[in-house]
């Protein structure tokens, strides 16, 4: 089982770094890095700090947005039994946050799993605290909880449709609500897996009424058998 953490980034080089320096403070170091440049407007050598860790494999694609970085991202994945960890470029993962996810998987033979967060704004300041509820049959109909820091199986993912381009925003809730459809194993880790941050850049932020808008419709999709 590999796991691998996919990241997709665009024109956000300085948050880029952060994220990298709490990659490489992860307690599991047995990963790969997998970081899609969705054709960012910077010098191909502003990348290279990324080289400095071998786990890294950087991919360079022509801007398509974030669902088009995505999907590029699982293609290039060839282990069947590998493990994908939803990492933005501006968040921040917890010291253990890979462990903790490895062990769900390892230990509660878990298909796809989610955690606690923080939310940081753009001065990296806690702003609140998102504790995420266990699971239950039917969680995701209920609201969007997806966001955050999640993982699931690569084989299951692709089995539910994996990213689509037109999921946009909230790719990742259309996909868990897909896979809460096929009644995949969820598991809730209790503990918090990273800070997610939220600035007037942000997709959350600039495309808010777009997100809620795209999440009743995902929703009601589901509930209708139709996602």
């Amino acid at each position: 089982m590999r796991i691998y953490l996919v990241t997709p980034t665009y024109n956000r080089i300085d948050r880029l770094k952060q994220a990298f320096e709490s990659v490489r403070a992860q307690t599991y170091e047995d990963f790969t890095w997998l970081v899609i440049d969705d054709g960012s407007n910077v010098e191909l050598n502003e990348f290279g700090f990324l080289f400095e860790d071998e786990r890294v494999r950087l991919v360079h694609i022509c801007h398509g947005g974030v669902n088009a970085a995505r999907i590029m991202g699982l293609s290039v994945i060839r282990e069947k039994d590998a493990i994908i960890i939803e990492h933005g470029d501006n968040d921040l993962l917890a010291p253990r946050c890979v462990e903790h996810i490895k062990r769900a998987f390892d230990e509660q033979d878990a298909d796809a799993v989610y955690g606690d967060h923080e939310v940081i704004d753009a001065d990296g300041e806690v702003r609140a605290r998102i504790f995420k509820p266990d699971y239950r049959p039917g969680l995701f109909r209920d609201g969007n909880i997806a966001c955050g820091i999640s993982a699931y199986s690569l084989a299951v993912a692709r089995s539910a449709g994996g990213w689509r381009m037109n999921d946009w925003p909230g790719g990742d809730y259309s996909l868990f609500l897909r896979m809460e459809n096929m009644g995949v194993k969820f598991v809730c880790i209790p503990k918090k897996l990273g800070q997610v941050r939220v600035e007037p850049k942000s997709i959350s932020v600039t495309f808010w009424p777009e997100q809620i808008a795209a999440s009743n419709r995902y929703r009601e999709l589901a509930v209708e058998g139709m996602l």
